[in-house]
């Protein structure tokens, strides 16, 4: 079988936008026992998820700076980065990474920086002339952001050889229904990533 990351790029944009979104949304519980976390990571979720279903980028030449900066994919990241960056920090105990909020928090914002380069690049490919609006740590991004993430989940998880086998199971059913040579459908029902 490919690795993981060969057969993640075999998605359309659409189906890992959704991969993203629904991730976040299934690390939610993890947050739970702390109100400030939740509603932080909730609000996310249920903006990307919102966003996955309904989106549409459509061509423009000669975008100016501002354009660009109204696009989702940089209102997204400016109003969550530092909150993200910022709620982590307070789980990094005593100098360890260990405490499964932490592994929460580190799974989100590596999706959601995933998530952000994503769909940057797909607003980049339809606005050829889209100027550069975010800082390297967005423009130099990559697939290896949703492997960390996806990684950092199953350390969060409870049981983390299942989770791993969930995410293989998703992966592969969107390589075949949101597979890059498909049509770029709007919107995958959440019931997809349930079985």
């Amino acid at each position: 079988m490919k690795s993981l990351e060969s057969k993640i790029q075999e998605i359309n944009t659409h189906g890992i936008l959704a991969l993203v979104a629904f991730m976040v949304k299934r690390l939610l519980p993890k947050f739970q026992d702390s109100k400030d976390d939740y509603k932080l990571i909730d609000e996310l979720g249920k903006s990307l998820w919102k966003y996955q279903e309904t989106y549409e980028i459509k061509g423009k030449s000669n975008m100016s700076e501002s354009n660009a900066k109204k696009m989702y994919s940089y209102k997204v990241y400016r109003k969550y980065v530092e909150d993200l960056l910022g709620q982590s920090s307070l789980h990094y105990v005593n100098g360890k990474k260990d405490t499964q909020l932490y592994k929460a928090y580190c799974a989100v914002i590596q999706l959601f920086f995933f998530f952000c380069w994503k769909l940057d690049g797909r607003e980049r490919f339809l606005n050829e002339a889209k100027p550069f609006v975010f800082d390297s740590d967005i423009t130099d991004g990559g697939y290896h952001w949703l492997i960390e993430g996806l990684s950092w989940a199953e350390e969060a998880s409870s049981n983390p050889d299942e989770e791993r086998a969930w995410q293989e199971a998703v992966i592969l059913r969107l390589v075949e229904h949101y597979g890059i040579d498909t049509f770029e459908q709007k919107g995958v029902e959440k019931e997809f990533f349930v079985f």
